[in-house]
């Protein structure tokens, strides 16, 4: 009887430790490949930067970079760093609201069908190639951008830029006719929402 009772004592024991113990070091080994997986996350994103040319996000590694304004900059290539440098206004738009910071650049279409091996554009008539995106901040999440676009007598046209995922960024060709002053904004999309 003595052997019995000790034999049930053991196997509560045993139970106990295999329903407590064991899975609490399961949830403690899952929770660290889960911390490993968030650093190497965190890492990957410090490890890329966008171009500020044409705004592809890549590897750092991959990239050129130019010091400018306290500031480091990344590109594609060399031949894109040189194109920026003689005039970076001309590229590179920053636009702001609060803390949301969204970011537009804007080439000549036949600069950025030469820079990318591309020998026939769908439109012939577009004269220029917008990429924008917004600040790389994994908290803010929008469905999709649109361009507004002011024409000089005042006309008001808008175009939805697609999101290109070689790219990860959001891509549009537009027609500018030349010596003409044009207004540009960007207009955030949120995501949906339901509603009863």
């Amino acid at each position: 009887m003595k052997s019995a009772f000790l034999l049930i004592i053991f196997v509560t024991a045993l139970s106990i430790f295999t329903l407590g113990v064991l899975p609490q070091m399961g949830f403690t080994q899952h929770h660290q490949a889960t911390q490993s997986m968030d650093l190497n996350i965190q890492k990957r994103d410090l490890d890329t930067a966008r171009c500020a040319y044409d705004g592809m996000l890549m590897m750092k590694s991959m990239m050129v970079s130019l010091k400018q304004d306290n500031e480091t900059l990344y590109f594609c290539n060399e031949e894109q760093k040189k194109a920026f440098q003689k005039n970076p206004k001309a590229y590179l738009k920053k636009v702001s609201i609060g803390k949301i910071h969204a970011f537009l650049n804007i080439l000549n279409i036949k600069e950025y069908s030469r820079m990318m091996g591309i020998k026939k554009m769908e439109n012939q008539n577009d004269t220029h190639w917008f990429s924008a995106y917004l600040a790389d901040d994994p908290q803010l999440k929008i469905s999709g951008i649109t361009v507004g676009i002011i024409s000089p007598d005042g006309k008001a046209s808008y175009q939805e830029l697609k999101f290109d995922n070689m790219m990860k960024t959001y891509t549009g060709n537009f027609s500018l006719p030349e010596g003409k002053k044009y207004k540009i904004k960007l207009l955030l999309e949120t995501p949906e929402i339901e509603v009863p």
